[in-house]
């Protein structure tokens, strides 16, 4: 036992706490444990590396098309802090849902009003022109967006066309990471991630989701879901550029089992070696999380790896964290 009170020597004595849902947390409490923000020591430091918020739909922030008829009302910044605080969870990155498309007024709102506790991922709009990249992606920094996200469906083509290529780069030279959502599978997208990966070698790229390698992606103990080999081993493959990250978020996404996801344990060693920790982080991709398992499930997984993947206290903080608050200007 290190003398490190956050770390977890024994998953079954020492991992912290971790209360389901929202319920019994004051709007008092809520603010409080938003305003400690990312904690560099003490009893808690996982920053969730994936998460989705949104509003009720009405004015001032309308969606663009409606969220899950379960999830519509549940999943407000402020219900997320309760469950953070309820799960020990010190901080999280916003990434812009699909729900308000490319108006990112509402995530902003939430990080100017918790800005010790969240950042945020942007969407990027293809329709933006090259020239314009520059311009585009200060006004999002301005709006607290430290990194942008590239969904390939909403390109009429390759996303690594002329425009891609701009503002991958132009996010490259402004320090912003870029997440790649390969929701359908990562084979299809590899010819244009390679591509812009040679574009720029300076722009750090996140896979997202262990690079969906079960699919549909819908939850993997759907019956439908099957793993694919050649998925995984191309995202093994992109090891080899050393900008490339891995998020090891939505576990329900991937793994074919229920809580503690145990299928994914020889899939982890597999990133580690590839990898390695410095280019892991944990996310849960909340609020989906809740309604497949629930929250505590994906963080008191993340806390069972140290013993049972036999993780050292650093490289549990790097995954748990670290990595995380490093790329996206916690640390």
């Amino acid at each position: 036992m290190t003398g490190r009170s956050f770390c977890i020597a024994n998953a079954q004595e020492k991992k912290l706490s971790c209360k389901e849902g929202f319920e019994g947390v004051s709007a008092e409490e809520i603010r409080d444990w938003a305003d400690k923000g990312w904690k560099s020591g003490g009893s808690s430091v996982t920053f969730d590396s994936h998460i989705h918020v949104w509003g009720d739909g009405t004015q001032p922030y309308p969606y663009d098309n409606d969220p899950p008829d379960v999830l519509r009302k549940i999943c407000d910044a402020e219900k997320f802090v309760a469950n953070a605080k309820n799960a020990q969870v010190s901080g999280a990155l916003i990434v812009q849902p699909i729900n308000y498309r490319f108006d990112h007024s509402y995530v902003a709102s939430v990080i100017a009003r918790y800005p010790k506790f969240f950042t945020g991922m942007a969407l990027a709009d293809p329709a933006v022109e090259p020239v314009k990249a520059e311009s585009y992606l200060r006004n999002l920094k301005k709006d607290g967006f430290v990194a942008l996200r590239f969904n390939p469906y909403l390109w009429n083509g390759s996303m690594a066309d002329e425009s891609g290529k701009a503002i991958y780069a132009k996010a490259g030279e402004l320090g912003m990471p870029v997440g790649v959502m390969c929701f359908k599978g990562l084979p299809q997208h590899m010819p244009d991630i390679k591509s812009l990966l040679e574009h720029s070698s300076d722009t750090k790229l996140i896979v997202d989701h262990w690079g969906f390698f079960r699919q549909p992606a819908t939850g993997g103990t759907d019956p439908k879901t099957s793993v694919s080999e050649d998925a995984w081993n191309d995202l093994l493959s992109l090891s080899k550029y050393p900008q490339v990250y891995v998020k090891i978020s939505a576990l329900f996404r991937v793994s074919g089992e229920q809580e503690p996801y145990s299928d994914l344990k020889p899939r982890l060693d597999d990133l580690l070696k590839h990898f390695g920790p410095s280019r892991l982080m944990w996310g849960s991709d909340y609020p989906f999380a809740i309604v497949n398992g629930g929250y505590c499930a994906s963080v008191q997984t993340l806390r069972s790896w140290q013993d049972s993947v036999g993780l050292s206290d650093r490289d549990f903080d790097q995954i748990a964290g670290k990595t995380a608050a490093e790329l996206f200007g916690r640390s």
